[in-house]
């Protein structure tokens, strides 16, 4: 609003000028700090000095996007801890919290998932000058320095498809022959990069035998697991099924605590 408002007082600037020079009556032109058909002492005049870009509060997660891309370039991927934050950051958005949302291909191992989720906090909350130290206890204490979940970001559903490494690869071919849009991705050497790394920190085989290798402590958990131990109903669909059917069987899945509403237009009014 500040900008039409300035652009219209810079507007009636213009005219006035262009009259004075015919030699005709210039027309009012308004103090640079009031709103049209509002007094200048109204509250809801604010200074025109309010629009510019520096009273805007910069974003964190941002800036540190801007400065490592700005030191790498473009090409370098970014950190896993940023690319953590900035999935916590987005997630709390109005959007994702009132709509809801879906995450497809991220996160991609347990500990991506851990990062994202799971807040461990810093320390003990520091006291202010002047105050005093608090009794110390330790139970609070130790309750206090807990990881906890982020519960206001944590998904109702988690889905897992279950594909073996041929059918995913026939997949790809098809997609490739059929020069769909963005199946680049799909290569089948990048395919295999992306099967590889994902086996490596997924594949139930090594999972089993960490546990029994008890003297270990590098033991490879599934991404599943993450979310199973924080009481998590994980489904898991078959990729070789009827589309309805997977599709039909995960709106069930979804459904199972009531049909969500997130502020769109009816399932009737979209069949209709």
């Amino acid at each position: 609003m500040q900008k039409r408002i300035k652009a219209e007082r810079e507007a009636k600037l213009k005219a006035a000028a262009e009259a004075a020079e015919n030699g005709e009556a210039p027309a009012d032109v308004p103090p640079a700090d009031a709103t049209p058909d509002m007094p200048a002492n109204s509250p809801f005049n604010l200074p025109l000095e309010l629009d510019s870009d520096d009273d805007f509060t910069p974003i964190p997660i941002k800036e540190k996007v801007k400065e490592f891309l700005n030191k790498n370039g473009k090409e370098q991927r970014l950190p896993e801890d940023i690319v953590n934050e900035a999935f916590r950051w987005r997630l709390n958005r109005n959007d994702c919290q009132n709509r809801g949302y879906v995450l497809d291909g991220y996160p991609k191992n347990y500990r991506q998932a851990k990062a994202i989720f799971i807040v461990t906090p810093d320390g003990a909350v520091k006291k202010q000058e002047g105050e005093e130290e608090p009794p110390a206890n330790e139970e609070e204490a130790a309750e206090a320095l807990k990881p906890k979940l982020h519960k206001n970001i944590y998904p109702e559903s988690v889905i897992l498809f279950n594909a073996s490494d041929l059918k995913l690869k026939r997949r790809a071919r098809e997609l490739l022959k059929a020069n769909r849009e963005g199946c680049k991705k799909w290569d089948i050497n990048v395919l295999e990069g992306k099967l590889t790394v994902y086996n490596s920190e997924n594949a139930i085989a090594l999972f089993r035998r960490d546990l029994m290798d008890l003297i270990k402590d590098t033991t490879i958990y599934p991404t599943m697991k993450f979310f199973q131990d924080n009481q998590t109903e994980v489904f898991e669909v078959e990729f070789d099924g009827e589309q309805f059917e997977m599709f039909e069987s995960m709106r069930i899945y979804i459904e199972r605590f009531g049909r969500p509403y997130n502020y769109l237009k009816s399932v009737n009014y979209l069949n209709d």
